[in-house]
C-alpha cells in the first residue's frame, strides 16, 4: 500500500518557487529537495524533471480574489475610495509576485520578444487592465467617477501601481533609502487617484 502524501503539490511549488527566486534556476535539485524537506525522488516523481519544476514554480500567479473576480460587482456600490484601495492593493500584490518570477525565468530582465513568446503575444496583465476599464465604465455610468475614458483611467491606475512595484523590485536599495513602503505608497496613490476621478 502506498504511503499517503505528507506535502501537497502547491506546498512543494511554493518551496521550489522561493528557492528558485533566491538562488536562481541553476540551484541543484539536492538543495530544492532539502529546502522542501522531501527527497529528490519525490520531486522528480511529482514533477518529472527539473525544467518542469522550474516552469511550474514560475507560472504567473492566478488572477483571482475579490480585487479581480468581484471588480464589476463593486462598481456602483460601497465607497469608491475603498473599492479603489481593494483593487489597487490586489494589483500591487499580483505584480509583486509576477515580476520576480519573470525575471528569474529569464535569468535577469527579459526583453519584449521573450515575454511575447512566453505568453503567446498577449500580456499577462491584459485581463486586469480590461476588467479595470470595465469597472471604470460602470462607475462612470453610476455617476461615481468623472466622465473620462475608462481605458485611460485603467491604464493610469494600473501603470502607476505597476511602476511603483517594478521600481521596488528592480531598485530595492532606492526604495529603502527613501523609506518607501509598498502598502503606504499604494494607499497614497489611491487617495491621489480618487481625488482626480471623483465627481
Amino acid at each position: 500500500m502506498a504511503r499517503p502524501r505528507t506535502i501537497d503539490d502547491e506546498e512543494l511549488l511554493e518551496s521550489l518557487r522561493k528557492t528558485f527566486l533566491e538562488l536562481g534556476a541553476s540551484v541543484p535539485t539536492t538543495e530544492l529537495a532539502a529546502r522542501a524537506n522531501v527527497s529528490e525522488g519525490t520531486l522528480f516523481k511529482r514533477f518529472g524533471s527539473k525544467k518542469s519544476m522550474f516552469c511550474r514554480a514560475m507560472e504567473p500567479p492566478e488572477l483571482s480574489g475579490a480585487w479581480f473576480d468581484g471588480m464589476a460587482e463593486m462598481a456602483g456600490t460601497g465607497d469608491l475610495a475603498e473599492n479603489l484601495s481593494v483593487i489597487a492593493h490586489g494589483i500591487a500584490n499580483y505584480v509583486g509576485e509576477f515580476i520576480p518570477r519573470i525575471f528569474c525565468s529569464y535569468g535577469g530582465r527579459p526583453d519584449a520578444n521573450d515575454i511575447r513568446e512566453t505568453f503567446g503575444g498577449i500580456s499577462p496583465t491584459y485581463p486586469i487592465r480590461q476588467r479595470l476599464a470595465r469597472y471604470f465604465e460602470l462607475e462612470t455610468a453610476a455617476g461615481r467617477t468623472r466622465p473620462l475614458p475608462a481605458r485611460h483611467l485603467a491604464e493610469l491606475l494600473f501603470g502607476a501601481i505597476n511602476q511603483l512595484v517594478v521600481t521596488t523590485v528592480l531598485f530595492p536599495h532606492e526604495a529603502e533609502r527613501e523609506g518607501a513602503s509598498r502598502e503606504r505608497d499604494v494607499d497614497e496613490l489611491v487617495a491621489t487617484f480618487h481625488a482626480m476621478v471623483a465627481p
